[in-house]
Protein backbone atom coordinates (compact mmCIF):
# COMPACT_ATOMS: atom_id res chain seq x y z
CA UNK A 1 0.00 0.00 0.00
CA UNK A 2 2.76 2.15 0.90
CA UNK A 3 4.63 1.77 -2.67
CA UNK A 4 1.05 2.41 -4.16
CA UNK A 5 0.46 5.97 -2.57
CA UNK A 6 4.37 6.95 -3.32
CA UNK A 7 3.82 6.24 -6.76
CA UNK A 8 0.79 8.29 -6.78
CA UNK A 9 2.37 11.20 -5.41
CA UNK A 10 5.62 10.90 -7.46
CA UNK A 11 3.59 10.62 -10.82
CA UNK A 12 1.17 13.47 -9.46
CA UNK A 13 3.44 15.84 -8.09
CA UNK A 14 5.70 17.04 -11.84
CA UNK A 15 1.72 17.55 -13.52
CA UNK A 16 0.55 19.67 -10.36
CA UNK A 17 4.15 21.62 -10.93
CA UNK A 18 3.87 21.83 -14.48
CA UNK A 19 -0.01 23.06 -13.92
CA UNK A 20 0.93 26.42 -12.81
CA UNK A 21 0.63 29.72 -15.26
CA UNK A 22 3.56 31.65 -14.74
CA UNK A 23 2.60 35.24 -14.78
CA UNK A 24 4.53 37.02 -17.80
CA UNK A 25 6.25 40.33 -17.28
CA UNK A 26 8.19 42.95 -19.40
CA UNK A 27 10.72 42.14 -20.83
CA UNK A 28 13.87 44.69 -19.79
CA UNK A 29 17.36 45.25 -21.23
CA UNK A 30 19.02 47.25 -19.13
CA UNK A 31 22.69 48.48 -20.00
CA UNK A 32 25.94 48.57 -17.92
CA UNK A 33 25.08 51.45 -15.74
CA UNK A 34 21.56 50.41 -15.49
CA UNK A 35 19.88 52.61 -17.84
CA UNK A 36 16.85 50.81 -20.01
CA UNK A 37 17.88 49.58 -23.40
CA UNK A 38 14.39 48.16 -25.04
CA UNK A 39 11.64 46.35 -23.28
CA UNK A 40 9.39 43.60 -24.57
CA UNK A 41 5.91 43.13 -24.04
CA UNK A 42 5.65 39.55 -24.75
CA UNK A 43 2.12 38.61 -26.22
CA UNK A 44 -0.81 36.86 -23.66
CA UNK A 45 0.95 40.08 -20.68
CA UNK A 46 -1.59 41.63 -18.48
CA UNK A 47 -2.95 44.68 -19.79
CA UNK A 48 -2.86 46.59 -16.85
CA UNK A 49 1.74 45.80 -17.16
CA UNK A 50 1.38 47.34 -20.40
CA UNK A 51 1.91 51.19 -20.82
CA UNK A 52 -1.45 52.83 -22.27
CA UNK A 53 0.89 55.70 -23.87
CA UNK A 54 4.12 56.94 -24.44
CA UNK A 55 3.94 59.23 -21.57
CA UNK A 56 3.55 56.48 -19.08
CA UNK A 57 6.08 54.46 -20.30
CA UNK A 58 9.03 57.50 -19.74
CA UNK A 59 7.29 57.98 -16.35
CA UNK A 60 6.87 54.16 -15.48
CA UNK A 61 9.92 52.25 -17.15
CA UNK A 62 12.71 55.13 -17.52
CA UNK A 63 11.38 56.93 -14.98
CA UNK A 64 12.66 60.47 -16.24
CA UNK A 65 12.94 63.48 -14.31
CA UNK A 66 10.28 66.73 -14.53
CA UNK A 67 13.28 68.68 -16.63
CA UNK A 68 13.29 65.42 -19.19
CA UNK A 69 11.08 65.58 -21.94
CA UNK A 70 10.54 63.65 -24.99
CA UNK A 71 9.16 65.43 -28.29
CA UNK A 72 7.78 63.08 -30.95
CA UNK A 73 9.40 63.03 -34.63
CA UNK A 74 6.46 63.23 -37.49
CA UNK A 75 6.52 60.31 -39.44
CA UNK A 76 4.36 58.57 -42.08
CA UNK A 77 3.27 54.67 -41.34
CA UNK A 78 3.48 52.27 -44.40
CA UNK A 79 1.54 49.71 -42.88
CA UNK A 80 -1.53 50.32 -40.36
CA UNK A 81 -1.21 47.77 -37.85
CA UNK A 82 2.70 48.70 -37.28
CA UNK A 83 3.01 51.92 -35.64
CA UNK A 84 6.42 53.51 -34.64
CA UNK A 85 6.84 56.43 -32.80
CA UNK A 86 10.49 58.51 -32.10
CA UNK A 87 10.64 60.69 -29.74
CA UNK A 88 13.92 62.94 -29.23
CA UNK A 89 15.24 63.12 -25.56
CA UNK A 90 15.34 67.09 -24.20
CA UNK A 91 16.77 68.22 -21.03
CA UNK A 92 15.58 71.71 -20.23
CA UNK A 93 14.12 72.22 -23.65
CA UNK A 94 17.88 71.55 -25.11
CA UNK A 95 18.13 68.62 -27.66
CA UNK A 96 20.30 65.55 -26.25
CA UNK A 97 22.52 64.62 -28.95
CA UNK A 98 21.93 60.78 -29.96
CA UNK A 99 18.99 60.30 -27.06
CA UNK A 100 15.87 59.47 -27.63
CA UNK A 101 13.55 55.94 -27.90
CA UNK A 102 11.48 54.64 -30.30
CA UNK A 103 7.44 52.71 -29.22
CA UNK A 104 6.47 49.73 -31.31
CA UNK A 105 2.90 49.51 -31.74
CA UNK A 106 1.13 46.49 -33.05
CA UNK A 107 -2.65 46.81 -33.41
CA UNK A 108 -2.92 49.85 -31.61
CA UNK A 109 -0.66 47.84 -28.27
CA UNK A 110 2.57 48.96 -27.60
CA UNK A 111 4.80 45.49 -27.96
CA UNK A 112 8.74 46.58 -28.42
CA UNK A 113 10.52 49.85 -27.33
CA UNK A 114 13.86 50.65 -27.72
CA UNK A 115 16.34 53.33 -28.06
CA UNK A 116 19.02 55.97 -25.73
CA UNK A 117 18.03 57.52 -22.29
CA UNK A 118 20.67 59.73 -21.00
CA UNK A 119 20.01 60.17 -17.82
CA UNK A 120 21.10 63.65 -16.80
CA UNK A 121 21.52 65.27 -13.54
CA UNK A 122 21.62 69.03 -12.26
CA UNK A 123 23.23 70.47 -15.18
CA UNK A 124 23.36 74.22 -15.85
CA UNK A 125 22.16 74.67 -18.98
CA UNK A 126 23.02 78.65 -19.45
CA UNK A 127 25.74 79.44 -22.01
CA UNK A 128 28.86 79.91 -20.67
CA UNK A 129 30.75 80.83 -24.07
CA UNK A 130 30.52 83.28 -27.15
CA UNK A 131 28.37 82.40 -29.64
CA UNK A 132 31.40 82.21 -32.21
CA UNK A 133 33.18 80.37 -29.58
CA UNK A 134 30.31 77.51 -29.50
CA UNK A 135 30.51 77.68 -33.46
CA UNK A 136 33.65 76.43 -33.43
CA UNK A 137 33.07 73.63 -30.87
CA UNK A 138 30.23 72.54 -32.43
CA UNK A 139 32.50 72.46 -36.00
CA UNK A 140 35.06 70.58 -33.96
CA UNK A 141 32.74 68.37 -32.42
CA UNK A 142 30.77 67.45 -35.67
CA UNK A 143 33.89 67.15 -37.36
CA UNK A 144 33.43 69.32 -40.20
CA UNK A 145 35.16 72.61 -41.45
CA UNK A 146 34.16 75.73 -40.30
CA UNK A 147 34.25 77.28 -43.94
CA UNK A 148 31.00 74.73 -44.32
CA UNK A 149 29.21 75.99 -40.99
CA UNK A 150 29.55 79.03 -42.25
CA UNK A 151 27.88 78.36 -45.23
CA UNK A 152 25.37 76.29 -43.51
CA UNK A 153 24.81 79.02 -41.06
CA UNK A 154 24.15 82.02 -43.99
CA UNK A 155 21.75 79.70 -45.62
CA UNK A 156 19.95 78.78 -42.19
CA UNK A 157 19.66 83.01 -42.16
CA UNK A 158 18.63 83.35 -45.50
CA UNK A 159 15.61 80.55 -45.12
CA UNK A 160 14.61 82.19 -41.92
CA UNK A 161 14.68 85.50 -43.38
CA UNK A 162 12.40 84.24 -46.49
CA UNK A 163 10.04 82.74 -44.17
Amino acid sequence: MKKLIYAAIFIAVPFLCFSQEKVKEPIITKDKTGIIQSVEFPDGIQTSKVPSSSVAFFNDFLQVSFNDEFRKKPRKEKREEFIHEHFDQYYKGIKVDDAGFTLHYKNGKLFYANGHYVKINDLDTTPTIAPEKAKDCFANYKAFPRIQLRILLQTLSLKKFLL
